[in-house]
């Protein structure tokens, strides 16, 4: 039902992954077939993708923890850049863009668009997209997906399968990471995609109740 896949924060949400076969007729993308500004598959498609969005100074912390030495070392940046060139990540990949293109100025390169109509764009592209999830709320995004578009809900949806060395439960101090007052577009995209997780959630009667009996055998995980 979905092309493309969950992504994993290194590849834009569109392509699926390279290894993917796409079975004939099935409307998936491959990897190479781009979707953007200038796309050649067109915002019809969005109610085709499913995706997984985590709040933006979370990730740039735990990007920053796992890229951050490799990053300094090949491309010289400090975390201070880093923090700018990665303050669009998310409404990059939504308008169909590279995950690092940047201007000299290190500013995310948004294809000639001002920070208001990347925002604007990328908002009208989320609200469009088949199924939103949260990695906050993963448990009940696994659960919704379900509930939204059907199939077998399995215990390895649920699993926590890339939890880096530095994975903090209660999630990252981002006073401590400098990002209380960090200047953002994903700030605001993220918080279009919290609305629509809710409203999905409130709409499809999503509780603990409806999870443990929609997915039984992952009723552990809605206690």
């Amino acid at each position: 039902q979905f092309f493309g896949r969950f992504a994993d924060n290194h590849a834009p949400l569109w392509l699926a992954s390279p290894a993917m076969e796409r079975p004939k007729n099935s409307g998936l993308i491959r990897a190479g077939e781009p979707f953007g500004l200038f796309p050649h598959i067109d915002d019809s498609y969005l109610p085709k993708v499913a995706m997984m969005m985590r709040e933006p100074r979370q990730r740039l912390i735990s990007e920053w923890n796992h890229f951050g030495k490799r990053m300094s070392r090949e491309q010289g940046w400090t975390y201070n850049t880093y923090k700018i060139v990665r303050s669009a990540l998310m409404t990059q990949k939504i308008l169909g863009m590279g995950v690092l293109a940047h201007n000299e100025d290190n500013s995310p390169y948004l294809y000639g668009l001002d920070k208001q109509e990347a925002e604007t764009l990328a908002v009208r592209r989320l609200q469009r997209i088949g199924f939103v999830g949260l990695t906050e709320h993963w448990a009940v995004s696994v659960c919704l997906l379900h509930a939204m578009h059907g199939g077998h809900c399995s215990p390895a949806g649920f699993l926590h399968l890339r939890q880096g060395k530095n994975w903090a439960p209660s999630g990252y101090n981002r006073t401590e990471m400098g990002l209380d007052d960090w200047v953002s577009i994903d700030i605001s995209v993220h918080s279009a995609a919290v609305e629509v997780f809710w409203s999905n959630v409130i709409k499809y009667g999503v509780s603990k109740q409806f999870c443990r009996q929609l997915c039984p055998k992952a009723a552990a995980y809605f206690e």
